[in-house]
């Protein structure tokens, strides 16, 4: 005779732990996955800062405050070299608009320079009820040196131009420093005589530079 026997047990427990774990799964899911989101936003936060920073100081630097620096909080982050170079950069550009601007103020100081010397001369000689044939030469041959003088600096003007377009082969010249004071000190005495003063030049001796 052969028997067969038979065990059951309910599968409701089994049941009930699927849906536990259901349970589970709905809430640590959408927590976990707003948590990596969250992560995730701070790290790229925090890896994009440094090109944030980078941002805000483009939108700083101006034409007259080229002052704004990218501050290196990390200087062994790849972010540290690009910004090491972007601030060598803006040194040269600050150095560059300092010189511009340096240029400019001697570059008007010289133009101007003459400019007054000849027309201060032009103007004491025509208001000069006495001047002399000897008088208009002198103040004649005076105005056609500032004359010549502005000539020469808008030349050298465009001569610095030109250099900075190309290589140029800069040559050394001697010159008199006592022949530069004399024509200096004959200019200031256009201008002294405007202000009924004198200037008096003694002897200078040869003075080759």
């Amino acid at each position: 005779t052969t028997y067969r026997i038979f065990a059951a047990s309910s599968i409701e427990p089994a049941f009930q732990k699927l849906r536990r774990f259901s349970v589970v799964l709905l809430i640590c899911v959408p927590l976990g996955l707003a948590l990596a989101a969250l992560a995730g936003y701070a790290l790229a936060h925090r890896s994009l800062a440094p090109l944030n920073e980078l941002t805000r100081t483009i939108e700083a630097i101006t034409s007259s405050d080229l002052s704004a620096r990218v501050k290196l909080r990390n200087p062994t982050s790849d972010f540290a070299w690009l910004a090491s170079r972007f601030n060598s950069l803006l040194d040269r550009l600050e150095k560059a608009f300092h010189f511009q601007r340096q240029f400019m103020a001697d570059a008007s100081h010289e133009l101007r320079t003459p400019l007054t010397v000849a027309l201060s001369a032009a103007q004491v000689t025509r208001r000069d009820s006495l001047r002399s044939v000897a008088d208009c030469d002198e103040t004649l041959s005076l105005v056609e040196e500032q004359v010549l003088r502005l000539k020469s600096i808008v030349d050298n003007m465009l001569f610095l131009s030109q250099v900075d377009a190309s290589s140029v082969h800069l040559e050394r010249r001697e010159f008199y420093l006592d022949d530069a004071i004399s024509e200096a000190a004959r200019g200031a005495r256009a201008l002294a005589r405007t202000k009924q003063q004198s200037l008096r030049i003694s002897e200078l001796p040869e003075a080759p530079c």
